[in-house]
């Protein structure tokens, strides 16, 4: 008796970015809520103003999780990566760094 393993990488491809963009939704909804969490907090405007985005090109599925260049939070990306004059207060690395396992968990859908 022989045993054949038919292997259709393109219908793997889709299968995993069905569920990737299936689940990114989730990994948006969680990296966003993480990040809003650690920004600092003197108006409130720089928490509210965070976003994510799911976007497929091609074979790529991305997460964005950020504050849009048109919010009037302009200010984030100084938050996030400080000035010659101000520290760095990130948010948004560590909404990703110390949570990585959870966001995995998520990505693949596991509970």
């Amino acid at each position: 008796m022989s045993y054949f393993l038919s292997w259709t990488p393109e219908r793997v491809k889709r299968d995993i970015q069905k569920k990737l963009l299936a689940n990114g939704d989730a990994v948006g909804t969680f990296v966003a809520g993480r990040a809003s969490q650690l920004a600092p907090k003197r108006t409130g405007a720089l928490a509210a103003a965070i976003e994510y985005v799911v976007t497929r090109s091609g074979w790529d599925v991305e997460i964005v999780v950020g504050v849009p260049k048109a919010s009037k939070a302009f200010w984030a990306k100084f938050q996030e990566l400080g000035t010659r004059k101000m520290a760095a207060h990130p948010f948004l690395r560590p909404a990703v760094e110390h949570n990585a396992a959870e966001i995995v968990r998520l990505l693949t859908g596991g509970k």
